[in-house]
């Protein structure tokens, strides 16, 4: 929301007509938030703590209309909603797991893992939006828009 409403000293170029943010973390079995690992240790504990357990992937999107404005003077129009999928995760071993540290992957994933990679060996099954998983529920995301759509065509 703050995106669109500083637009105008960030940049010279018109309003969008929807500005979409979202974001992705996993949250363990025992109740630990985790972004992106900042280190090869992080990641470790991260996977080893992932590792035989299942844990829930949590993804929260805002979408913005700039151009739609509510009765309120000023109040930019939007959703913002979330997303919460199971992932069970196979009992990992430690070889397994620095093995997958070592390409790279992990470091631009919350929980350090990606589904749609290597790392989609480790995973024993979902509960939920794989595409949340990967990092966007599209499923709610076009639902979420759907009715935002006439609004949005009938000002742009």
């Amino acid at each position: 929301m703050d995106v669109c409403q500083n637009w105008s000293s960030y940049s010279d170029l018109p309003m969008p007509d929807v500005v979409i943010s979202a974001d992705t973390v996993v949250e363990s079995a025992s109740g630990t938030v985790m972004e992106k690992p900042g280190d090869a240790s992080e990641a470790r504990a991260m996977l080893r703590a992932l590792s035989g357990s299942t844990s829930r992937v949590h993804t929260g999107v805002a979408i913005v209309t700039p151009k739609v404005r509510v009765d309120r003077v000023g109040e930019l129009c939007g959703k913002v909603f979330s997303e919460t999928t199971r992932v069970e995760f196979a009992e990992l071993e430690d070889e397994e797991i620095d093995a997958y540290i070592a390409t790279g992957e992990p470091f631009d994933k919350a929980g350090g893992y990606g589904i749609q990679g290597p790392a989609a060996a480790f995973i024993r099954g979902i509960v939920g939006d794989y595409f949340n998983v990967v990092g966007f529920p599209v499923h709610a995301f076009t639902r979420e828009l759907e009715p935002m759509v006439g609004d949005i065509l009938e000002r742009a």
